[in-house]
């Protein structure tokens, strides 16, 4: 299937596994294989394990196909898929190196592999922390009350190609499985015009969901799908994760400020005023 991106750090024209075309409750179990949009996706047994070892195997999980709504939007097509103590794996075409993965994370262990190299822990964070050779991983995610919901990057470096991938976790939703042979330019379909934002660089400060107030550095704005309507958000570094907060929460302070101007369509960006806030 092909998509065009409304997403800052989506690929922008990409081959995409998602789940519209399933029907809604269908359930695959350990030893299943399902068939979405036109690529087959194996279902493997869950390993609770912290570490790197593909063992002890549980083989009692399920993944259930439901609507957007049902668990949470994750930002992705109508439909997402659960995975409950269970796998998803799946190959690449030859020569791949860039993949995404759309997610949202409820809680409970998380399984990923790429080209056959396994780990087991508890966040995407944490796997990272040990990482694929050849292979760069990015995490782009917003933290919620009882949830993440993000974006993950994967891109060949030093490793020919992204030959494979197996993920799943305890509560963890998928959708958008994405790829491409060449990283091309990014287009974004979300109409014309220049939108101004804080430049990377600046000090800002935005307020969490329990009233705090936060202090952050702006490493980058993208857009987010979220209920189905486009927002504009800043993203920050946390212990080396990007952290999106929705653009309505940022605010600038008594620190420097840079405005830009950006295009989301054609990824433009003009700089603008620089100066400090009084």
């Amino acid at each position: 299937m092909y998509i065009e991106s409304t997403y800052g750090n989506y690929l922008s024209r990409a081959d995409c596994i998602t789940f519209v075309d399933t029907p809604a409750g269908k359930e695959y179990v350990v030893g299943e294989v399902g068939s979405f949009s036109g690529t087959n996706v194996e279902f493997k047994g869950f390993v609770w394990r912290y570490g790197q070892a593909y063992e002890p195997v549980y083989e009692e999980g399920v993944a259930i196909v439901d609507r957007v709504g049902r668990w949470g939007d994750i930002g992705g097509s109508d439909h997402d898929i659960m995975t409950d103590n269970i796998n998803m794996s799946l190959g690449f075409p030859i020569g791949t190196r860039h993949v995404t993965v759309r997610y949202g994370d409820w809680g409970g262990n998380i399984n990923l592999s790429i080209n056959a190299d396994f780990r087991s822990y508890s966040t995407f964070a944490d796997i990272r922390d040990h990482p694929f050779p050849g292979v760069d991983m990015v995490i782009r995610e917003a933290d919620f009350t009882n949830h993440r919901i993000g974006m993950l990057e994967f891109r060949a470096t030093s490793a020919e190609s992204i030959e494979s991938m197996m993920i799943g976790g305890q509560e963890l939703i998928i959708d958008d499985i994405c790829w491409e042979q060449e990283q091309s330019d990014r287009v974004f379909d979300v109409g014309e015009g220049w939108v101004e934002v804080f430049d990377v660089g600046s000090e800002v400060v935005f307020e969490d969901a329990i009233g705090e107030t936060h202090e952050v550095i702006v490493t980058g704005y993208y857009l987010l799908m979220i209920g189905g309507n486009l927002h504009l958000t800043y993203a920050y570094e946390n212990d080396g994760i990007e952290i999106l907060i929705l653009a309505e929460q940022v605010s600038s302070f008594g620190g420097d400020t840079k405005i830009a101007y950006w295009n989301p369509r054609t990824g433009e960006r003009q700089e603008g005023l620089t100066g400090a806030s009084d």
